[in-house]
């Protein structure tokens, strides 16, 4: 390890200071292919004759790169998607521009709409129970919005 600090101070004169970042990945999957690289063939940089190296990256072709593994995210959508497949349920065949279905939109409106005549509902419950619990003499329009509210109420 004392060897790979002097190596790194002698090509950068400068200490390294991430050595505690470098123990938490060196053996994290995603690291490990671009540490186990040997030679100049997948360099990023090409080496000047003084050994410095160049701002001009190389465009290397290498089909050998091991794919980077999946996201959770995108682990997540294939499990899901797997689910509904093992489940039996079709999956939507019609599809936005976004890539959702125009089903999962249709049930999203119908639950929106029951959820909006649910709280209109228990407004109205709200007000009624506001207004009968008024102890002074309710106004003309007081107690035309209370007969309102019972009709509609018994009625619906």
């Amino acid at each position: 390890m004392k060897l790979a600090y002097e190596i790194y101070f002698n090509d950068t004169k400068k200490n390294f200071t991430l050595d505690h970042a470098w123990r938490e990945l060196r053996y994290d999957q995603k690291w490990c292919e671009a540490t186990s690289r040997k030679g100049d063939k997948n360099a990023k940089r090409k080496k000047c004759g003084d050994g410095n190296a160049s701002s001009q990256p190389i465009h290397v072709e290498d089909d050998s790169v091991m794919s980077r593994p999946p996201g959770v995210k995108a682990a997540k959508a294939k499990a899901r998607k797997s689910a509904t497949i093992k489940e039996g349920k079709k999956p939507a065949t019609v599809k936005d521009d976004s890539g959702q279905s125009v089903e999962h939109f249709q049930n999203l409106w119908e639950l929106k709409e029951k959820d909006w005549d649910r709280k209109e509902k228990q407004s109205k419950h709200q007000q009624l129970e506001r207004l009968l619990s008024k102890t002074e003499p309710l106004s003309d329009i007081d107690l035309f919005l209370k007969n309102k509210l019972i009709t509609d109420l018994w009625s619906g």
